[in-house]
């Protein structure tokens, strides 16, 4: 009995202390708070809905001990072309950017700061039937991940031999170019024209 008795001690002992020297304390598993990068991500979506027609049709966030990546995806019912997708998607990506960067909680959990577009993984389905059967030089869908846009035309979705399928650039050409044209439309655009206001809008007509 009294052996048995040491045996359990030193059983408990070894089971307590260890053999390897004092423990690592390791960070809890949800050490990145999604819920904040989710609610972010959601709020943005609804103003993107109402004001470029985009629609969300799946987020994820990739994380291990530290925010690594956000992905979304977008299906629209938009027409667009070259030009005007790449307007599209620097204002997407320039709004989410901002949004992360600003928020400290998100900051705090992020794995670079600040988080740039290769941090991002976007994504935009034209699903128009206007691209696919009518013009399919128009915009089917355009990806970006790991800081490069990919950019395919609705020619992609017929067998027969297109004129061009797909445009690669890195996301900071399509800035540039996005850019440079909004500057060039600020120097030689059309101005606004400026209507005085007539007397008519102030009348009240009264019975």
């Amino acid at each position: 009995m009294k052996k048995l008795v040491q045996l359990l001690t030193l059983a408990s002992c070894a089971l307590f202390a260890g053999c390897g020297g004092p423990s690592t304390p390791v960070p809890p598993y949800n050490a990145v708070n999604v819920t904040e990068v989710s609610r972010l991500v959601n709020i943005y979506a609804v103003k993107l809905k109402y004001e470029k027609g985009l629609k969300l049709v799946d987020s994820v966030v990739y994380h291990d001990w530290y925010l690594n990546r956000v992905r979304l995806d977008f299906s629209t019912m938009n027409i667009m072309d070259l030009c005007e997708t790449r307007e599209l998607l620097v204002d997407v990506v320039e709004g989410l950017l901002e949004r992360l960067n600003d928020n400290s909680i998100i900051m705090n959990d992020a794995a670079s700061r600040p988080m740039t577009a290769c941090d991002l993984e976007i994504y935009i389905n034209f699903e128009s039937f206007f691209s696919e059967y009518v013009d399919p030089t128009y915009m089917g869908i355009v990806c970006m991940k790991d800081g490069i846009v990919r950019y395919t035309t609705g020619e992609s979705r017929r067998p027969s031999p297109p004129r061009w399928k797909e445009r690669m650039e890195y996301y900071w050409q399509t800035r540039n170019f996005v850019n440079f044209t909004r500057i060039g439309e600020i120097l030689y655009g059309p101005e606004e024209e400026f209507s005085e206001p007539s007397s008519l809008d102030d009348l009240q007509i009264r019975f």
